[in-house]
C-alpha cells in the first residue's frame, strides 16, 4: 500500500500541511524505533508529530472535513472541537491518508484526556521510582488465569478500541516444548522484550527464540488516571517483528505501596468512548 504522505511547510512562521506523494511507512515505523521516555504527572502530555515523527506537546495538522473542506487544527488545543466533528459525522475520511490522520487525532485527544482529567489533585506516588525499562515480568500483571486462545485480552492482539490491555501483552498458552524451558528470570532489557512469554500453571517461562526483540516499551507516562489519589504508570508498547501491528498497546499499572505487585487500575468510567 502506498498512500500519499503529507509534507510540512513553514509559511510566515506557521506550520502548514499539504498532500504530496511520499510514502508514509518511515513515519509509521517511528514508534517502533523511538526510545522510551518517562512523563510525569501534571506535566505536558507529549505526542508524536504526524509529519516529522518528533516528540511535541502540541502539533498543527490539516484535516479534511465535510463542512469546512481542509482545515488546520491544533492538538490538544482543539480536541473538543475535533471530537464534536467526529461525533457529528463531519470528518471526511474518504482517502486512506485522511482516515489515518483522523484516527491519530482521535487517539491523541483520548490519551491527552486520560492523562490530564485528574490533574491538580493530591497524589501518593508508589510507581515513579520503579525501573520499567528493565521491569521483571513477574512484577507486572500477566493474566495466568485466562486462556489466550479464547480471550483476546490475554493475547498479543488484546485491548479495547484504544489499545488498552489489562495484562502484559505476550502471555501465550503453553505448548509441547514449554515444560523444558528453564526457570530463568523474564524481564525487559533496556525497554526490549526478547522471544516469547508463556503462562504455565506453576508460573511464567520465557523462550528467547531467535534472539530478536518481539516487543518495545516506547513510553512511560505517569498520572493519576482514575482519580483515586494514587499515581499510575501508563506503559506503551509496540510489537516488533515481521507482520507485527504498529499500533501501541497501552498497559496502565498502579499500586498503593512500594512493596506490593502492580495491578491494572480501575478505569470506569472511561474518559472517552
Amino acid at each position: 500500500m502506498t498512500p500519499p504522505d503529507i509534507e510540512a511547510h513553514v509559511l510566515s512562521g506557521r506550520r502548514q500541511v499539504k498532500p504530496c506523494y511520499y510514502r508514509l511507512a518511515p513515519l509509521l515505523a517511528y514508534f517502533a524505533l523511538a526510545p522510551a521516555h518517562a512523563q510525569y504527572a501534571d506535566q505536558p502530555v507529549y505526542f508524536t508529530e504526524p509529519l516529522s515523527g518528533q516528540r511535541a506537546s502540541e502539533y498543527a495538522i490539516e484535516l479534511a472535513t465535510t463542512t469546512q473542506g481542509r482545515h488546520e487544527f491544533v492538538v490538544p488545543r482543539d480536541c473538543a472541537e475535533l471530537e464534536q466533528i467526529l461525533h457529528d459525522g463531519q470528518a471526511d475520511r474518504g482517502r486512506v491518508i485522511d482516515r489515518r490522520l483522523w484516527h491519530k487525532v482521535r487517539e491523541d485527544c483520548w490519551f491527552h484526556q486520560l492523562l490530564t482529567r485528574h490533574n491538580g489533585s493530591a497524589i501518593q506516588d508508589h510507581v515513579s521510582t520503579y525501573d520499567f525499562m528493565n521491569a521483571r515480568i513477574e512484577d507486572l500483571p500477566i493474566g495466568t488465569d485466562c486462556n489466550p486462545s479464547v480471550d483476546d485480552d490475554c493475547g498479543r492482539h488484546g485491548g479495547n478500541r484504544h489499545g488498552i490491555i489489562p495484562y502484559f501483552p505476550f502471555a501465550l498458552p503453553p505448548g509441547d516444548h514449554t515444560a523444558d524451558l528453564p526457570q530463568a528470570e523474564c524481564a525487559l532489557r533496556d525497554g526490549l522484550f526478547y522471544g516469547q512469554l508463556y503462562a504455565l500453571p506453576d508460573g511464567i517461562r520465557c523462550d528467547g527464540g531467535d534472539g530478536q526483540p518481539s516487543l518495545r516499551l516506547i513510553a512511560v507516562d505517569l498520572a493519576d488516571i482514575n482519580g483515586d489519589g494514587f499515581l499510575d504508570a501508563v506503559l506503551r508498547f509496540i510489537p516488533l517483528g515481521p507482520g507485527a501491528a504498529r499500533a501501541p498497546l497501552i498497559l496502565p499499572l498502579t499500586r498503593t505501596s512500594d512493596d506490593e505487585p502492580f495491578r491494572a487500575p480501575d478505569l470506569s468510567p472511561a474518559p472517552l468512548n
